[in-house]
């Protein structure tokens, strides 16, 4: 597995002063989360599936000395098992962050069924195209939906240290999805 910092500005003694992070979830496809550490906040962006927070993000987190308490954010890229599924389990563990996604995401992202609904089964009716209801049964398991804390509809900036912001970027060519952007500045 390929866990690796991909970004790092400078060390404090055991710590790394506004590092970004990109966690490995499987190899094939690769699926990664990201993890951007400020000296004020820090973001996690995406939770994996259900099994990925204990498997692969919690770990990871304790290898650099990350305490997940010391998360303040927790944003869906998009609404999908493999960014959605572990936020349940990633909320359990920094229950102080916000967990947030886009606006537009938010049915979804909230509840399994609807996520089922509205895109796993959007095409079973008219054209019988799905997972079938083992498949459903699979994407239950996997993911684990809670209430959000915060919606994003782009443009929201989060301030990780004095000298770098992350802005929320709607994509829509993917629903509501929101990706961050860095921006580093001397003053905002």
């Amino acid at each position: 597995m390929s866990n690796h910092r991909i970004h790092s500005e400078e060390q404090h003694g055991n710590r790394t002063r506004n590092s970004s992070y990109q966690v490995s979830l499987w190899q094939q496809p690769r699926v990664y989360v990201h993890l951007l550490v400020g000296e004020d906040a820090a973001i996690l962006v995406d939770t994996g599936c259900a099994h990925n927070p204990a498997q692969e993000i919690l770990p990871y987190m304790r290898r650099i000395g990350l305490d997940p308490a010391r998360l303040t954010y927790i944003v869906i890229s998009h609404s999908d098992i493999d960014h959605q599924g572990g936020n349940a389990s990633m909320k359990a563990a920094a229950p102080e962050a916000l967990l947030a996604c886009h606006v537009l995401d938010r049915p979804w992202v909230e509840d399994t069924e609807a996520l089922i609904a509205g895109r796993y089964a959007q095409f079973e009716a008219d054209h019988g195209i799905g997972y079938g209801e083992e498949g459903k049964a699979g994407i239950r398991e996997g993911c684990l939906s809670r209430p959000l804390d915060l919606l994003l509809s782009g443009g929201e900036h989060f301030r990780l240290s004095p000298d770098w912001y992350v802005e929320a970027v709607h994509t829509p060519a993917i629903r509501g999805a929101i990706w961050p952007s860095t921006t580093r500045a001397a003053a905002r």
